[in-house]
């Protein structure tokens, strides 16, 4: 304790020493604490499911591709004959539209899921209860379940909307349930906002051609993964031999969930991202020992007399030691605050679907990294210096002058760290170069068409009025009809999808 008050005392003494060195840390710790999140967020991110150990995607191979969807029919039997997962179930992305009494219409992304989605990702429903395999039967009664979202912005968090029905794509549908805040999570499912029955007529369950569907399983306690991959791999090889005109060649690939979400791409650029982020902290460190070595010229007749009045060395580097702990907990302090102002401008830039894809939350993790920020930063910047001052020769230090000296070991030592500054500027500045210009030259590239004028839209057609493709091509017909009535619509530019 009497150590930490010294050192508060000397840098009080030196206000402009302190707050240069505080606000040069703050900006390297600020900075890469904010990448920190980024990568927290990217590579990091925990989906609010218990026990995510046990939850593996499940992928069909082949000889050009590892992460391919199902069919509906070898589905059915991976979950009739895998023995490894207490649950597998299905699921794909489907649109529909909502369209109330008084309300504008609205078209809503969804994910129609079996009847064991829910209890395979482990969760419990807000209001209501989950789609269960009794509700995923071709004929029975079309039920919804509901995110938190549209349940609270559409239909203003009424809880007797559970058993009413309301209008899906035209067609009278009953609530069953809402799902927990948090569950439309933008990393792993996007922007979800309902979820039905898949509900297969006996067609589609016996299609083995037509993969389509995602799988998710969860593993029996005390199944390793490489079981459950042995298990699956025997499983898809007799179906191969079963069905030799659609499965030849297919094989399985169990990936982690959590795992599952990550793409190369988004990897590497979180990566790239934080290794810039640390250069710029490695900068602060070169310019802080800089710093203290300067104040320690300044200060070796005070270490001398410390010296010949019985201090050890280990006693003086320690002191100093604390010293650049404290500056370094003081600038981990205001870069946590400026990591969160600089969270505030990634996230309305990292947007999914038009929203904020990424929380970038300061949490235990963030938090951990800038304290752990803050304290290497201390020994980088402030070991060698504060060594180097407690080992300088009483009789010496006490003839010079008050202001001291420079040996020419310190010299040399700044003058390295004046080259490590800079180089590492240099690699930030060509790192930093090598990345915007990769981004411009994406973002420019020459599509092969004219895209200024060119507007994209989707549309969810219901199966209940354009179950076949003759129905579909005749709505793509009149809606490219109309379209060419308004004004500055080129006919020719209205394609179907």
């Amino acid at each position: 304790m009497n150590e930490l008050r010294f050192a508060f005392r000397q840098l009080l003494k030196n206000p402009g020493f302190t707050v240069v060195a505080v606000f040069t840390l703050a900006l390297g710790i600020g900075a890469s604490t904010s990448m920190f999140s980024v990568l927290n967020s990217l590579l990091l991110h925990e989906p609010p499911y218990p026990d995510t150990d046990a939850l593996l995607r499940v992928f069909r191979t082949g000889p050009t591709y590892r992460f391919s969807q199902s069919s509906p029919a070898n589905f059915i039997d991976y979950r009739i004959q895998a023995k490894s997962f207490s649950h597998l179930a299905a699921y794909q992305w489907k649109g529909a539209n909502l369209a109330e009494p008084g309300q504008r219409a609205e078209q809503l992304d969804g994910l129609s899921v079996s009847g064991e989605f829910f209890a395979a990702l482990g969760v419990q429903p807000a209001l209501g209860r989950f789609i269960t395999e009794e509700d995923d039967q071709a004929g029975k009664e079309p039920v919804v379940v509901l995110s938190e979202p549209v349940w609270r912005q559409r239909f203003a968090a009424d809880p007797s909307l559970i058993g009413r029905q309301i209008r899906l794509d035209g067609q009278p549908v009953t609530v069953i349930g809402i799902m927990p805040r948090g569950f439309d999570d933008r990393l792993v499912w996007g922007r979800v906002s309902l979820w039905r029955p898949l509900a297969f007529d006996n067609a589609t369950r016996q299609s083995r051609g037509d993969n389509f569907l995602n799988l998710v399983g969860r593993l029996r306690p005390g199944v390793s993964p490489a079981t459950a991959l042995a298990e699956m791999t025997t499983i898809t090889a007799g179906l191969a031999a079963s069905f030799p005109d659609t499965n030849a060649g297919s094989g399985v690939n169990l990936v982690p969930f959590l795992r599952s979400t990550q793409d190369e791409t988004s990897r590497s650029l979180a990566l790239f991202a934080m290794a810039l982020a640390v250069c710029v902290l490695l900068i602060a460190c070169a310019n802080i020992a800089n710093l203290l070595f300067a104040r320690n010229v300044l200060r070796q007749r005070e270490n001398a007399i410390r010296a010949a009045l019985g201090s050890s060395r280990l006693r003086l580097a320690r002191g100093a030691l604390t010293e650049t702990l404290l500056l370094s907990l003081a600038g981990g302090g205001i870069g946590l605050l400026l990591a969160t102002g600089i969270n505030r401008v990634l996230r309305t830039q990292l947007r999914f679907d038009g929203q904020e894809g990424l929380s970038l939350a300061i949490d235990w993790r963030v938090a951990a990294f800038a304290l752990a920020a803050a304290v290497i930063a201390s020994v980088v910047s402030g070991l060698l210096p504060a060594w180097l001052a407690s080992g300088a020769d009483v009789i010496d230090a006490l003839k010079q002058n008050a202001r001291g000296s420079t040996s020419g070991a310190h010299v040399r030592i700044r003058e390295g760290m004046v080259v490590v500054g800079v180089a590492l500027s240099l690699m930030l500045l060509a790192g930093a170069g090598y990345f915007f210009r990769g981004l411009d030259r994406f973002l420019a590239r020459d599509h092969g068409w004219r895209t200024a004028s060119l507007l994209t839209a989707t549309i969810a057609l219901p199966e209940a009025r354009y179950g076949d493709d003759a129905a579909k091509r005749r709505f793509y017909d009149r809606l490219t009809e109309r379209l060419a009535t308004l004004p500055g619509v080129n006919p020719t530019s209205a394609t179907r999808r």
